[in-house]
């Protein structure tokens, strides 16, 4: 899984979140958020994963199987 700004954005929208509700989702706030899909900053994988769990674009276990490189 690459984690790049248009990974971020794509999963997003298939979650049909905006970005405010994407951020309360993963538990960040807005401005990071922005930054990560501007490529400003690189978000942390494992909000990253933890936003794909929570908006049911992958599983658990899924998610267990990729920290496990």
């Amino acid at each position: 899984m690459e984690l790049t700004p248009n990974a971020i954005r794509t999963a997003r929208d298939a979650a049909g979140h905006t970005q405010v509700e994407a951020a309360r989702a993963s538990f960040s706030g807005l401005r990071s958020w922005q930054h990560w899909e501007a490529g400003d900053r690189p978000m942390p994988p494992a909000v990253f994963v933890l936003y794909l769990v929570l908006t049911d674009q992958i599983t658990a276990d899924d998610a267990r199987k990729l920290s496990r490189g």
